[in-house]
Formats: structure tokens, C-alpha cells, sequence
């Protein structure tokens, strides 16, 4: 018989909203804020740096007045600051989105974790951020972990999604190896995936995708109310409209 690990209050909700506020109180609430706020801010200390490296290459802010158009689009103005302003957008969507997401339901670790996997999303996967942590040692170890967490993030949010529960069962292992590898990533650097060949590298985000995909088809198909597969289509749809708007630029650039 399938798994529907459907909870007494999905009667009551029809609405299917994401997340649940009643199961995030007193301390376990105020630690799931604290860690959302320790991501934001590092993940813009991190942004942050990453620019600077990024102006860094100018011999000035702007380029001088008497400088043709064609001349600078062949210059390292543009080299610097096409990518600076695709990374600003793309770190505006995400983050926006994130920031709607935590004010209207600040009292719901799930809808929390969301916002910190799209704020980390939105600033390790720029192209600033990137060369940030292959150029300055400094900030490699940080980059990297933050990197890590980011990946992970990527299944766990969808063996999670929509309702902050892990299902099916098998998820529940996987999650915990997801996250113990995330952690251990600094301690361990063999287990750095950014020091791999891609083969490897590939094998394991393509794991990560597939494992989510099939947890979502199982929820799908057993467990989600009418809204929640309403919600689980508008998300898949926003994810893929996102990763194909960034591959275009990364294939652009």
C-alpha cells in the first residue's frame, strides 16, 4: 500500500499552505531565525568580497569621458561589469523572493530553510562569487562551504518540500548524508566536490536532482492535496525557467 504520510490537518487545510507554524515554537523557532540570519550575512559578506575582487581589476570606476562606445564594449569595463550586473539581478530575484518568503512566514523553519537555500543559490552561483573563491585564499574555505551547503540544500529542499516533511522514508537518510557531507566538506577535503574532475562532480549534483525529482513524483502522486501539486508545478516551473536563464548566460558569457 503507498505511502501517504498525509498529517490529520491536511483535512482541515484544504488550502495546502507550506509549511507549518505549530510545529516551529519557543527555542526550536528563535534557532531556525538565527540560523537564517547567520546565512544572510555571511552570504552577503561573501557577495560583497566577491565584488570588490571584481572592481578590482579597473584602473578606475569609469572609463574615461572621451572613451568611444566601441571602444568599451571591447574594454575591461564591460568584462567587469556585465558580469557584476547580471550577478545584481540575478542576486535581486532570488533574494526578493527569499525576503517575501521569510517576512510571511517568519514563524515557519521550513519556509525559513527555502529562503536560506535561494539566498545561498543566489549568491554562490554567480559568476563573482565563483572566481572569488578561485583567486583569493582567504576566502576559498567559506566559499567552498557555503558552496557545499548550497548543493545540499538542493535535495533536501525537495525531499522536503511542500509541507517541511521527509517523505518518502527513504529520504530521511539521504537527508542526513546530504547535510553530514555539507559540514564535513572543510574538514575533510577530499570529499570537495570543487576539486573533482566535472565527471565526478556532475554524477553528484545529477544524483542530487534525480533523488528530489523522484521524492517529488512519489508526493505527487500519494501524498500532496490538489494545492500542494498546484504548488509543486509553479515551483518546478520557476526552478527550470531560472537554471535555463542562467545556462544562457554562463553559455553567453
Amino acid at each position: 500500500m503507498p505511502e501517504t504520510g498525509l498529517p490529520a490537518s491536511a483535512a482541515q487545510d484544504p488550502a495546502g499552505s507550506l509549511g507549518s507554524e505549530s510545529d516551529w515554537e519557543g527555542p526550536t523557532r528563535w534557532l531556525a531565525r538565527g540560523a537564517f540570519a547567520w546565512i544572510v550575512a555571511t552570504s552577503l559578506v561573501l557577495l560583497f568580497a566577491a565584488f570588490a575582487n571584481m572592481l578590482g581589476y579597473l584602473p578606475s570606476l569609469l572609463p574615461p569621458q572621451d572613451t568611444e562606445w566601441t571602444t568599451l564594449l571591447d574594454s575591461i569595463y564591460t568584462r567587469v561589469y556585465l558580469p557584476v550586473t547580471l550577478d545584481l539581478v540575478f542576486m535581486l530575484v532570488f533574494g526578493s523572493v527569499a525576503a517575501l518568503l521569510a517576512w510571511s512566514k517568519r514563524n515557519d523553519g521550513f519556509v525559513l530553510g527555502i529562503s536560506s537555500a535561494l539566498i545561498l543559490y543566489a549568491v554562490t552561483a554567480t559568476f563573482s562569487a565563483q572566481l572569488l573563491r578561485v583567486e583569493d585564499p582567504r576566502w576559498a574555505s567559506l566559499g567552498t562551504f557555503l558552496d557545499g551547503v548550497s548543493t545540499a540544500s538542493v535535495p533536501i529542499m525537495a525531499y522536503l518540500f511542500p509541507d517541511g516533511r521527509l517523505v518518502p522514508r527513504w529520504t530521511r537518510w539521504l537527508a542526513l548524508l546530504w547535510a553530514a557531507w555539507a559540514i564535513a566538506i572543510p574538514i575533510v577535503p577530499a570529499i570537495n566536490p570543487y576539486g573533482w574532475d566535472a565527471g565526478p562532480w556532475y554524477a553528484l549534483f545529477l544524483f542530487g536532482l534525480l533523488t528530489g525529482l523522484a521524492a517529488q513524483v512519489h508526493r505527487y502522486r500519494w501524498v500532496s492535496t490538489p494545492a500542494q501539486r498546484q504548488q509543486t508545478r509553479w515551483v518546478i516551473f520557476g526552478f527550470a525557467a531560472a537554471t535555463a536563464g542562467w545556462a544562457t548566460v554562463a553559455l553567453l558569457l
